[in-house]
């Protein structure tokens, strides 16, 4: 179709689905944009997750010691 409007008088029909074609390609780019910020900000919570629970790792023997001394 592209080729046609470039070296032809195109018909209405073209003109109309290549300006469909236009739209939606800009609406595609969007929704990809979109898609590739939500990906970006996944991967930093689950980053910034992963170093924070590294840091409250849970340690079974300290929670045992905590709560003998806690009876006593």
């Amino acid at each position: 179709m592209v080729e046609q409007y470039k070296y032809k008088t195109p018909s209405l029909e073209i003109k109309k689905k290549l300006e469909g074609l236009y739209q939606e390609n800009e609406e595609l780019k969007k929704l990809y944009q979109e898609i590739e910020n939500s990906i970006n900000q996944i991967e930093q919570i689950s980053e910034y997750s992963l170093g924070h629970k590294e840091r409250l790792q849970y340690h079974p023997e300290e929670k045992q010691n905590q709560k003998n001394s806690q009876k006593i």
